[in-house]
């Protein structure tokens, strides 16, 4: 006999006006009543889970009624995301489709004794990657969800290319991947101190010096400005990787954009969320080029394969007109479902100042 269980996960805060209706429900007759007097019960293999943040607006009788667990991030810690990513024990009975770009890519022993070893030297054993100022608040778990999200990315990208390289390069590239992904996870939000670029450089001498295996290029360039070339064994700076501005006829004067390496390596990073389907965040003071990054970056996606709007706010902006504009660019499938049509991704940019 086979026993499914069914598990509603609500993700919110517990509001009194609805979870009030819930009370018979978790009690011990388990028996969901609603206003026209119909009685609905929970069968012996439904599961109700609230997952919330605090419990500051629920009443005495909610606590009493359901079962409270307290988990706290120190507690429970990044090991058991790293431990599940890296195990892939949810895809060892899935083929990897090289044309999905949310699949995630293979890993196979040597990267996996690599990434083991470097979560525990850079990330467990580094006391000093955590005293650093970050411009938004930020946790451990994130910042290894964002080590792994980049890290996947690369292995797509890179992935057979490493496989035909000796074990000793393998394990030097896969450690680049590491250090840089981890760079960029830990380092991308720094700022939010009294001087920034004190707060960059100090990053970048601790960083260095963390990166024994794969060294970086000696110099006065910060350990953001390369990026690791697994063809070349070596670190490549990002000027590099700009290329010769064209000037073009007849365009509008704020429509030019003349790349940098900062540029470039931003759009780079937003490129790797983007196709995984993951989410990203630019956090700056205004004019320091957060929109036109993400302008140019979507004036090069494929209409085909992904679908924007630009949708400027003001103090005339209402939640209806909002709604409006957004449903009269998708799509709809079904009662009070909307959505793109087959194929296609939607990117959302928001802006919060």
């Amino acid at each position: 006999v086979r026993c499914v269980q069914e598990t509603a996960i609500l993700d919110g805060d517990i509001d009194p006006e609805w979870i009030e209706s819930l009370n018979t429900v978790m009690d011990d007759n388990k028996v969901l009543t609603l206003v026209s007097n119909e009685r609905i019960p929970l069968t012996p293999a439904m599961r109700l889970l609230f997952e919330v943040s605090n419990l500051r607006n629920a009443t005495p009788a909610t606590v009493s009624r359901g079962g409270v667990l307290f988990i706290n991030e120190t507690d429970v810690g990044w090991k058991p995301y790293m431990d599940s990513w890296i195990e892939r024990s949810a895809d060892k009975n899935k083929k990897f489709d090289e044309n999905d770009p949310t699949a995630r890519p293979p890993i196979d022993d040597i990267p996996k004794s690599v990434f083991y070893r470097c979560f525990q030297s850079y990330i467990e054993g580094n006391t000093e990657i955590s005293r650093f100022n970050h411009i938004c608040p930020v946790v451990d778990i994130m910042m290894v969800m964002t080590i792994c999200s980049i890290l996947d990315a690369l292995l797509q990208k890179w992935g057979n290319d490493l496989k035909n390289l000796k074990e000793e390069d393998q394990k030097i590239a896969y450690e680049a991947f590491f250090v840089y992904a981890a760079m960029w996870a830990f380092g991308g939000s720094l700022g939010g101190g009294q001087d920034d670029e004190a707060d960059f450089k100090a990053f970048n001498t601790m960083w260095r010096a963390a990166s024994k295996v794969v060294k970086f290029p000696e110099g006065n360039n910060l350990c953001f400005d390369y990026y690791y070339d697994p063809t070349k064994m070596q670190w490549i700076h990002w000027q590099q990787e700009v290329q010769t501005y064209v000037p073009a006829d007849e365009v509008i004067f704020s429509k030019i954009m003349v790349h940098t390496f900062n540029t470039v390596r931003l759009k780079t990073l937003l490129k790797m969320h983007v196709q995984r389907r993951k989410p990203i965040m630019f956090i700056g003071s205004a004019g320091t080029g957060k929109t036109t990054v993400f302008r140019d970056f979507l004036g090069e996606t494929q209409r085909n394969e992904c679908e924007y709007s630009v949708i400027n706010f003001n103090s005339y902006t209402t939640s209806l007109s909002l709604q409006k504009n957004i449903e009269s660019r998708v799509e709809k499938k079904s009662g009070r479902r909307f959505g793109l049509g087959m194929n296609k991704v939607l990117i959302s940019v928001s802006y919060t100042h």
